[in-house]
């Protein structure tokens, strides 16, 4: 199961992208990267560097990258969204498990 309530991004978009989309995302981009950007010698040199094959080594940044922003899965980073952006407190609804300060459902800082 993916939480879709955790948020990854909010900039300039209507509602908090999540953080699982985010991540994932990420990690795409980075594969593309290696795949169109990068030299085959330059694939080699990093896997070489990880003591992996190119394709594991490309499996392994990729999963790299795709942890790069993983402590926004915290509560003190969930809680950016109502003080940044009070009308994203809806969306925080159904990850306020995540908090043990949540408070009738919403995290606080969200109008009740």
């Amino acid at each position: 199961m993916v939480d879709t309530c955790l948020w990854g991004k909010s900039d300039g978009l209507p509602m908090p992208y999540p953080l699982a989309g985010h991540l994932v995302d990420t990690a795409v981009v980075c594969g593309t990267v290696w795949d169109s950007v990068l030299s085959a010698a330059q694939q080699r040199r990093v896997a070489e560097a990880l003591k992996l094959g190119p394709q594991q080594a490309r499996g392994v940044v990729m999963f790299w990258a795709g942890l790069h922003d993983l402590g926004k899965i915290t509560p003190g980073f969930q809680r950016l969204a109502a003080r940044t952006r009070p009308a994203a407190c809806g969306f925080l609804d159904e990850a306020a498990y995540a908090d043990g300060r949540a408070v009738r459902g919403r995290f606080r800082g969200c109008a009740a």
